[in-house]
């Protein structure tokens, strides 16, 4: 199976849950890079904290992509709220 194939990714990852065979700690850091490659930011930090929610720990490269996401993310917000307030003058 291809990535570019996503229909059929989400159907395996569908059939592993049903049958009790995963995913596992690294199929959710392939999802995770996979989602990351396509800026995908949103499904990343679902992924992420699916798979902390289950109780397993990140790769450490993983726990760094998901952190330094968090940080622009946070920055981006933060600029967002600066230009808001510019705008309303609060």
């Amino acid at each position: 199976m291809k990535w570019g194939d996503e229909d059929g990714v989400r159907k395996t990852w569908e059939e592993m849950e049903r049958n009790g065979w995963g995913p596992d700690r690294r199929s959710y850091t392939i999802m995770i890079h996979e989602h990351f490659g396509k800026g995908r930011v949103k499904d990343v930090v679902r992924y992420f904290e699916e798979m902390v929610a289950k109780g397993m720990v990140p790769e450490p490269r993983t726990e760094k992509l998901v952190s330094s996401l968090n940080i622009r993310m946070k920055g981006r917000t933060e600029k967002q709220e600066d230009v808001e307030e510019q705008r309303t003058g609060l």
